[in-house]
């Protein structure tokens, strides 16, 4: 447990300080910093860590999207690009490429109280909601994230 701690603990350093692009690179870099990771041990960490993809860059999820501070706000409000119902208990949530799992853990930070959970994948969220009426409050509260 002591050498994940540590690996982990290496491994946000490397992501604040510097851009990193992929796996391969922080498994390099990790060795490099003298701590032993394959890629399967990096990826679990990276779940684990909450990093995420952004702009073609690992960075730390929290901060990007949640929370009530102005850099989380500009983020939801520039990674929200449309919102659509579909049916009485679903809601469709669009960004840019590689961006809904950001927007997702922010949603499910915000613990909106209407909304059952999120599936993300690279540009679409599905969000499921209690009800028709809650699924009005939550698409309310998203056009209010959106520019």
């Amino acid at each position: 447990m002591r050498d994940k701690n540590r690996r982990q603990n290496v491994l946000m350093r490397l992501v604040r300080s510097r851009v990193l692009a992929n796996q391969g690179e922080m498994v390099r870099l990790l060795k490099k910093a003298g701590v032993e990771a394959t890629q399967a041990s990096v990826s679990r960490d990276v779940r684990e860590l909450g990093l995420v993809k952004v702009n073609g860059r690992y960075a730390s999820a929290e901060g990007l999207v949640g929370g009530n501070g102005e850099a989380a706000g500009r983020a939801r409000h520039e990674l929200i690009t449309q919102v659509q119902v579909a049916g009485a208990n679903l809601i469709v949530v669009r960004t840019p490429p590689g961006h809904a799992n950001t927007v997702a853990i922010g949603l499910d930070e915000m613990k909106l109280g209407d909304i059952i959970g999120t599936v993300a994948g690279d540009d679409t969220i599905f969000i499921a909601v209690r009800s028709r009426s809650g699924q009005g409050r939550v698409v309310a509260t998203l056009k209010g994230m959106m520019r």
